[in-house]
């Protein structure tokens, strides 16, 4: 699929912009936004989010790949930015920062399907957009805890991956979605060495000191307290689990990789795998290797032999888990009473 940049009009020789009075007013104009930008920080984040957004819309109008990529590799340090701004802009729950993303996929989606007028008709598309319906008309439900807003609020959890599904559908090529993979290995190891820093050294920096105070962000800590001098580790993001899931993620594509003979990434394999070890998050670890066993039975590309891979792999990590795992676990597997127990 070839796509054409849109089209700006070049301003003609007697614009304003041009001469020299035009000139003068840009350079006022920009100096009044520097005065009223040191006078107000509470309106940083505001200028930044909308400084992100104009400029990834830019270079979507001529390469809207590249406005896609960009995108979604600044989404793991949305939070990493929101928690360097506390000390001069304050903090916010709504923050403008968030809305970054849906402005940049709302308008990826007018180019492909407005101005380009690209058309799908097939059954998944009709199914995930049946899927957005629903949590389009969720947000008007009179039932939901917390009103409208909240619910507006959820639509950045569900509604706003469901737009990156159609513009992924539409961008993404070979040769973009193998980038993706390869940079967000990359991001991985990033984000990895942060919380290692977190955890292993007992960095904390200023600005995420100041996040944990300003939320109470009381699951951190390691203990039932609540109150322990621990912390679970949360590097760029906003949370513990966030940044679990972010690295089970690259352990997959590291996995994916390597079983297609690209076993450069493989080097970043023991650095993920201690990091998302130490994170704490079991649930994402437990994602991890079963998205490894998925991985496996596609090789075998019958229905069969790949859900017999399915089922070992998860007798295998079950078996091992059950014996090397927690003596709460262990204790489960003799007595099916625990199961139930823990499942209240």
């Amino acid at each position: 699929m070839t796509l054409s940049p849109l089209r700006i009009p070049r301003p003609g020789s007697g614009t304003t912009l041009a001469s020299g009075a035009g000139m003068t007013l840009v350079l006022l104009a920009a100096a009044g936004a520097g005065v009223i930008a040191v006078s107000h920080p509470e309106w940083y984040r505001g200028a930044l989010a909308a400084a992100l957004a104009i400029n990834l819309i830019v270079v979507g109008m001529k390469w809207p790949r590249a406005a896609a990529l960009a995108t979604l590799l600044l989404l793991p340090f949305v939070a990493l930015i929101r928690r360097l701004l506390i000390a001069d802009a304050g903090f916010t729950s709504n923050d403008p920062l968030l809305l970054v993303g849906p402005v940049v996929a709302l308008f990826l989606l007018y180019r492909l399907y407005v101005v380009e007028g690209l058309r799908s008709h097939d059954r998944l598309f009709k199914l995930v957009v049946a899927l957005f319906v629903v949590t389009l008309v969720q947000v008007f439900n009179p039932f939901a805890t917390g009103g409208l807003l909240a619910a507006a609020g959820g639509l950045l959890f569900v509604g706003v991956p469901l737009l990156w599904f159609f513009v992924g559908r539409e961008l993404g090529d070979r040769a973009s979605v193998a980038f993706l993979l390869y940079a967000a290995i990359v991001v991985a190891c990033l984000v990895g060495i942060y919380g290692l820093l977190q955890t292993q050294y007992g960095t904390i920096f200023t600005w995420d000191q100041a996040w944990i105070d300003v939320n109470g962000y009381g699951a951190l800590h390691v203990g039932d307290s609540g109150t322990g001098n621990e912390i679970r580790p949360f590097s760029t993001f906003s949370s513990n689990q966030e940044y679990a899931t972010y690295l089970a993620m690259g352990v997959t594509f590291v996995v994916a990789f390597a079983l297609k003979r690209r076993f450069v990434v493989v080097v970043a394999l023991p650095l993920l795998v201690l990091a998302l070890f130490l994170a704490g998050g079991r649930g994402s670890l437990v994602l991890s290797v079963l998205a490894v066993v998925v991985l496996l039975a596609l090789l075998t590309r019958r229905w069969p032999s790949g859900l017999l891979v399915v089922l070992l792999g998860i007798g295998v990590a079950y078996a091992a888990a059950t014996t090397f795992g927690p003596r709460d676990l262990r204790s489960h597997r003799r007595s099916p009473r625990g199961w139930l127990r823990s499942a209240r």
